[in-house]
């Protein structure tokens, strides 16, 4: 059996998620430390900031883990994937406007 755990991006922070209630979460963050595997995904209200930082705090979370109120370290050294539905489209990545 394998050792998931979800984390909730709620509020510029991850937080460990109540008895399953994923409401208010922008993103949610699966970890399987046995696999070394985190899997981020996106609801449909996430903005591209809140994608770029939930993004950036999951890479952290991926180096160093994220302590659980339980005093358990979860996440160190996984490999964060990125859900492939919520990938940024083409046009949101071009360079803006160039003035001569």
């Amino acid at each position: 059996m394998s050792n998931t755990f979800k984390l909730l991006y709620k509020e510029k922070m991850f937080v460990e998620p109540v008895k399953d209630n994923t409401q208010g979460a922008i993103a949610v963050l699966e970890l399987n430390d046995d696999l070394k595997k985190a899997i981020l995904t996106f609801t449909p209200e996430a903005g591209l900031i809140d994608r770029r930082t939930s993004q950036r705090q999951a890479q952290g979370i991926c180096k160093t883990g994220f302590l659980l109120g339980g005093g358990k370290r979860i996440g160190v050294g996984c490999n964060l994937e990125i859900g492939s539905q919520d990938i940024l489209s083409d046009r949101l990545l071009q360079a803006g406007h160039q003035y001569k």
